[in-house]
């Protein structure tokens, strides 16, 4: 057997390894990764750095757990973002949130569970600054409904508050009084949003996505249907640039940046390999 022929009957289990170790290492070793913020990304952040003081955002939160890494972190520096916005230049923005997922109430949580725990209780407090309505089944019905009565339709949040009692609801009567939506969608729920909830009720709607589908929602974006796109952890990770945001993302982006990196490296390792051998009159 020659050398090209045991190189290219390596046991599989070596490139195992070597992933591995792309994943583990930039977690010991911190190497700086160019993050270029594109104007998808930047259209999110703009709109929520635009808007006008007391303004409410609408959330969505329409992913699972299996899709955690992509969209969980665009979740923190949002909100990250929006209450920062509120400490530093006293913008008083809110914050409602849903899920029309039966997946995603303990993310959003957890996502706020984490704001209190960063900026205090004193400047996020549920009810006034925040609500969490959880999940309401029903897709784009439930969508219509709460363009029409939101009370109607989540009598209480998450935790069993009646809505009507909530400061955050005083004068959300509806989604049509939110200045503005951004949607963290695993399926198809963004253009569901945007046929019964941004056109109708007349609100602008931003969205992140997984990289993997991010591709298909270009033609939102392109045609202003969406201010604004955010495809997996690179968008994430543009999104926590922009807003200064210490999270998971940026730090995710070195281990896929080097694993990404090594992949290729293999994969034309072992195409001239096989070149090789077939020059050789090699199988």
């Amino acid at each position: 057997m020659t050398f090209t022929q045991k190189l290219l009957k390596l046991d599989r289990r070596w490139i195992y390894l070597m992933v591995a170790i792309c994943i583990i290492v930039p977690v010991i070793v911190t190497f700086r990764v160019p993050i270029q913020v594109t104007p998808e990304t930047k259209g999110v952040y703009d709109k929520i750095e635009s808007l006008p003081k007391d303004s409410t955002i609408l959330l969505s939160l329409d992913y699972d757990p299996s899709s955690m890494p992509e969209l969980y972190p665009m979740t923190l520096a949002i909100l990250d973002h929006i209450f920062t916005l509120n400490r530093d230049k006293g913008r008083g923005l809110k914050v409602v949130a849903v899920t029309l997922w039966p997946t995603g109430p303990g993310l959003g949580v957890s996502a706020f569970a984490a704001m209190e725990d960063k900026f205090g209780t004193n400047l996020v407090k549920r009810g006034r600054d925040y609500a969490f309505l959880g999940y309401i089944p029903g897709g784009y019905a439930v969508v219509i409904g709460l363009g029409q009565d939101l009370k109607r339709i989540s009598p209480t949040d998450y935790w069993g508050t009646p809505t009507s009692q909530e400061p955050i609801f005083e004068h959300l009567n509806s989604i049509r009084d939110v200045a503005y939506m951004v949607e963290l969608a695993a399926g198809a729920t963004v253009e569901t949003w945007i046929t019964y909830g941004s056109k109708p009720y007349g609100f602008p709607m931003g969205a992140g996505v997984t990289a993997v589908s991010a591709a298909g929602y270009y033609p939102y974006y392109n045609s202003k249907q969406i201010t604004g796109l955010m495809g997996g952890l690179k968008g994430a990770a543009e999104y926590e640039k922009l807003a200064n945001v210490q999270g998971n993302a940026v730090p995710g982006m070195r281990a896929q940046a080097l694993l990404h990196f090594v992949l290729v490296i293999v994969v034309i390792v072992v195409n001239v390999l096989f070149i090789v051998e077939r020059s050789k009159g090699g199988k």
